[in-house]
């Protein structure tokens, strides 16, 4: 079972109100919550300060870096880092099979998703 008071996330979705609506959800449990709104924030962010989740969109647009390349950064810099991915696309699939063949494996969560689903796969992806 997570221990929301010891527990910090990072949430990364371009949405603003998906972001926003994540965070409070979080919060709402007593989980330290940041939102950010780009991949590269969010590696800045983790590289800085310790994180125990990050929980992140797959599809980022734009020029940027997207989720699973933030996943794969992630993994080198803040290696205790465990991640978890949102997809509302079903083309993520490709980028997910790009991560396996290098050897990484996430957990995925397709969106739409209640409180109930992410706080029971949160719970699965946070514990060792």
């Amino acid at each position: 079972m997570l221990d929301a008071k010891k527990l910090h996330v990072v949430v990364v979705d371009d949405s603003t109100p998906v972001r926003e609506t994540l965070v409070l959800v979080l919060e709402l449990q007593g989980i330290a919550t940041i939102g950010l709104a780009t991949a590269e924030a969010a590696i800045a962010h983790i590289t800085g300060h310790p994180t125990d989740v990050l929980l992140c969109d797959i599809q980022l647009p734009g020029p940027g870096v997207n989720g699973i390349q933030a996943a794969l950064e992630i993994a080198k810099v803040a290696p205790d880092c465990r991640v978890l991915l949102m997809s509302g696309d079903s083309t993520s699939s490709v980028l997910l099979d790009g991560a396996r063949k290098s050897g990484h494996e996430f957990e995925v969560i397709a969106k739409p998703f209640g409180p109930e689903e992410l706080f029971a796969i949160l719970n699965k992806t946070a514990s060792p």
